[in-house]
Protein backbone atom coordinates (compact mmCIF):
# COMPACT_ATOMS: atom_id res chain seq x y z
CA UNK A 1 0.00 0.00 0.00
CA UNK A 2 1.29 3.50 -0.98
CA UNK A 3 1.97 6.18 1.73
CA UNK A 4 -0.50 7.88 0.14
CA UNK A 5 -3.47 5.60 0.73
CA UNK A 6 -2.42 4.64 4.40
CA UNK A 7 -2.68 8.24 5.13
CA UNK A 8 -6.09 8.75 3.63
CA UNK A 9 -6.79 5.45 5.64
CA UNK A 10 -5.53 6.98 8.72
CA UNK A 11 -7.35 10.41 8.19
CA UNK A 12 -10.48 8.27 8.06
CA UNK A 13 -10.22 6.62 10.70
CA UNK A 14 -9.13 9.87 13.24
CA UNK A 15 -11.77 12.28 11.39
CA UNK A 16 -14.63 12.07 14.10
CA UNK A 17 -11.19 12.91 17.08
CA UNK A 18 -10.62 15.86 14.59
CA UNK A 19 -13.86 17.07 14.94
CA UNK A 20 -14.36 16.81 18.75
CA UNK A 21 -17.14 14.56 18.57
CA UNK A 22 -17.38 11.69 20.77
CA UNK A 23 -16.64 8.49 19.00
CA UNK A 24 -19.48 5.86 20.10
CA UNK A 25 -18.35 3.25 22.03
CA UNK A 26 -21.46 1.37 22.59
CA UNK A 27 -24.28 -0.15 20.12
CA UNK A 28 -27.45 0.43 21.06
CA UNK A 29 -27.66 -3.48 21.28
CA UNK A 30 -24.95 -2.96 24.27
CA UNK A 31 -26.67 0.23 25.82
CA UNK A 32 -30.25 -1.45 25.89
CA UNK A 33 -28.35 -4.57 27.51
CA UNK A 34 -27.15 -2.14 29.91
CA UNK A 35 -30.23 -0.40 31.05
CA UNK A 36 -31.91 -3.79 31.21
CA UNK A 37 -29.50 -5.14 33.77
CA UNK A 38 -29.02 -1.88 36.02
CA UNK A 39 -33.64 -1.16 35.80
CA UNK A 40 -33.61 -5.66 36.61
CA UNK A 41 -30.77 -4.67 39.77
CA UNK A 42 -32.96 -1.46 41.19
CA UNK A 43 -36.17 -2.95 41.12
CA UNK A 44 -34.84 -6.23 42.49
CA UNK A 45 -33.10 -4.35 45.47
CA UNK A 46 -35.38 -1.88 46.20
CA UNK A 47 -38.52 -5.33 46.27
CA UNK A 48 -36.09 -7.11 48.90
CA UNK A 49 -35.20 -4.48 50.66
CA UNK A 50 -39.56 -3.10 51.15
CA UNK A 51 -40.52 -6.95 52.02
CA UNK A 52 -37.38 -7.49 54.83
CA UNK A 53 -38.88 -3.92 56.32
CA UNK A 54 -42.68 -4.93 56.40
CA UNK A 55 -41.42 -8.54 57.70
CA UNK A 56 -39.36 -6.93 60.46
CA UNK A 57 -41.55 -4.56 61.59
CA UNK A 58 -44.55 -1.77 60.80
CA UNK A 59 -45.58 -0.76 57.04
CA UNK A 60 -44.27 2.83 58.37
CA UNK A 61 -40.76 1.22 58.36
CA UNK A 62 -41.11 0.29 54.71
CA UNK A 63 -42.39 3.65 54.03
CA UNK A 64 -38.65 4.71 55.02
CA UNK A 65 -37.10 1.92 52.62
CA UNK A 66 -39.10 3.16 49.64
CA UNK A 67 -38.74 6.54 50.65
CA UNK A 68 -34.90 7.86 51.77
CA UNK A 69 -33.63 3.91 51.49
CA UNK A 70 -34.57 3.75 47.59
CA UNK A 71 -32.45 7.10 47.22
CA UNK A 72 -29.39 5.75 48.75
CA UNK A 73 -30.02 2.20 47.11
CA UNK A 74 -30.26 4.15 43.58
CA UNK A 75 -27.23 5.79 44.39
CA UNK A 76 -25.43 2.68 44.28
CA UNK A 77 -27.38 1.06 41.56
CA UNK A 78 -26.26 4.37 39.64
CA UNK A 79 -22.41 4.52 40.84
CA UNK A 80 -22.14 0.60 39.88
CA UNK A 81 -23.44 1.32 36.24
CA UNK A 82 -21.83 4.45 35.45
CA UNK A 83 -24.87 5.86 34.43
CA UNK A 84 -28.38 7.67 35.92
CA UNK A 85 -30.63 4.86 37.36
CA UNK A 86 -33.81 6.18 39.61
CA UNK A 87 -37.34 6.10 39.91
CA UNK A 88 -39.96 8.37 38.79
CA UNK A 89 -43.73 8.45 38.62
CA UNK A 90 -46.75 10.96 37.42
CA UNK A 91 -48.04 11.00 41.38
CA UNK A 92 -44.41 10.79 42.98
CA UNK A 93 -43.82 11.23 46.90
CA UNK A 94 -40.52 12.55 46.91
CA UNK A 95 -40.29 15.85 44.66
CA UNK A 96 -36.27 14.41 44.01
CA UNK A 97 -38.53 11.44 42.06
CA UNK A 98 -40.09 14.28 39.60
CA UNK A 99 -40.37 13.38 36.07
CA UNK A 100 -38.72 15.18 33.40
CA UNK A 101 -40.67 15.85 29.71
CA UNK A 102 -39.91 12.33 28.18
CA UNK A 103 -40.66 10.50 31.02
CA UNK A 104 -43.85 12.59 31.59
CA UNK A 105 -44.94 12.06 28.34
CA UNK A 106 -44.69 8.24 28.02
CA UNK A 107 -46.41 7.52 31.53
CA UNK A 108 -49.11 9.54 30.42
CA UNK A 109 -49.41 7.65 27.49
CA UNK A 110 -49.42 4.49 29.39
CA UNK A 111 -51.49 5.42 32.41
CA UNK A 112 -54.59 6.62 29.60
CA UNK A 113 -54.50 3.96 27.02
CA UNK A 114 -52.95 0.95 28.77
CA UNK A 115 -55.54 0.25 31.39
CA UNK A 116 -54.96 -2.84 32.66
CA UNK A 117 -53.22 -3.84 30.10
CA UNK A 118 -49.19 -3.67 31.35
CA UNK A 119 -46.83 -1.70 29.05
CA UNK A 120 -43.39 -3.40 28.01
CA UNK A 121 -39.97 -1.78 28.45
CA UNK A 122 -39.39 1.29 26.41
CA UNK A 123 -36.41 2.92 25.04
CA UNK A 124 -35.19 5.52 22.57
CA UNK A 125 -32.12 7.19 21.50
CA UNK A 126 -31.59 10.85 21.85
CA UNK A 127 -29.18 13.47 22.00
CA UNK A 128 -27.78 14.18 25.89
CA UNK A 129 -25.26 16.31 27.23
CA UNK A 130 -21.91 14.33 26.06
CA UNK A 131 -23.76 12.98 23.07
CA UNK A 132 -26.26 9.62 22.16
CA UNK A 133 -27.35 8.25 25.01
CA UNK A 134 -30.27 5.32 25.41
CA UNK A 135 -33.29 6.66 27.50
CA UNK A 136 -34.80 3.54 28.80
CA UNK A 137 -38.07 3.41 31.11
CA UNK A 138 -38.98 0.23 32.77
CA UNK A 139 -42.67 0.18 34.22
CA UNK A 140 -43.39 -0.58 37.77
CA UNK A 141 -47.02 -2.02 38.55
CA UNK A 142 -48.52 -1.70 42.44
CA UNK A 143 -47.69 -5.10 44.28
CA UNK A 144 -50.29 -6.18 47.02
CA UNK A 145 -46.99 -5.13 49.16
CA UNK A 146 -47.02 -1.18 48.21
CA UNK A 147 -50.78 -0.86 48.96
CA UNK A 148 -49.60 -0.55 53.15
CA UNK A 149 -47.97 2.95 51.92
CA UNK A 150 -49.38 4.34 48.18
CA UNK A 151 -53.16 2.73 48.77
CA UNK A 152 -56.16 4.53 50.13
CA UNK A 153 -58.13 3.17 53.12
CA UNK A 154 -55.29 0.70 53.87
CA UNK A 155 -52.90 3.06 55.03
CA UNK A 156 -52.37 2.37 59.00
CA UNK A 157 -52.40 5.44 61.51
CA UNK A 158 -48.14 5.03 61.43
CA UNK A 159 -47.86 5.06 57.86
CA UNK A 160 -49.94 8.21 58.01
CA UNK A 161 -48.17 10.08 60.69
CA UNK A 162 -45.03 9.58 58.70
CA UNK A 163 -46.17 10.76 55.73
CA UNK A 164 -47.70 13.66 57.13
CA UNK A 165 -44.48 14.68 58.54
CA UNK A 166 -41.83 13.70 56.10
CA UNK A 167 -43.72 14.01 52.59
CA UNK A 168 -46.85 16.84 53.26
CA UNK A 169 -47.05 17.15 49.47
CA UNK A 170 -47.65 13.41 48.97
CA UNK A 171 -49.10 12.41 45.40
CA UNK A 172 -48.39 8.62 45.33
CA UNK A 173 -51.86 7.54 46.84
CA UNK A 174 -54.81 5.83 45.94
CA UNK A 175 -53.44 2.80 44.23
CA UNK A 176 -55.14 -0.88 43.63
CA UNK A 177 -52.77 -3.45 43.09
CA UNK A 178 -51.71 -4.03 39.16
CA UNK A 179 -52.36 -0.14 39.03
CA UNK A 180 -49.18 1.49 36.90
CA UNK A 181 -46.80 3.28 39.27
CA UNK A 182 -44.06 4.40 37.49
CA UNK A 183 -41.07 3.91 35.76
CA UNK A 184 -37.45 2.92 36.93
CA UNK A 185 -35.76 5.33 34.27
CA UNK A 186 -32.38 4.62 32.88
CA UNK A 187 -29.89 6.88 30.57
CA UNK A 188 -26.86 5.31 29.03
CA UNK A 189 -24.31 6.83 26.97
CA UNK A 190 -23.10 5.82 23.76
CA UNK A 191 -19.53 7.07 24.56
CA UNK A 192 -18.54 4.59 27.39
CA UNK A 193 -16.37 6.39 29.51
CA UNK A 194 -12.91 5.90 29.33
Amino acid sequence: MSFRLLLLAALAVAAPACTGEPVPTRTEEQALALAETAAGRLKGVLFTEMSRAIQAGEPADAVEVCGGAAQKLSREVEQSAGFPVRRTALKFRNPKNAPDDFERRWMETVAQSRAGDPADPFWEVQEGKNGQELRYLDPLYVHTICLNCHGGAEVSDGVESYLQEHYPEDRARGFSAGDFRGVVTVRVPFQAPE
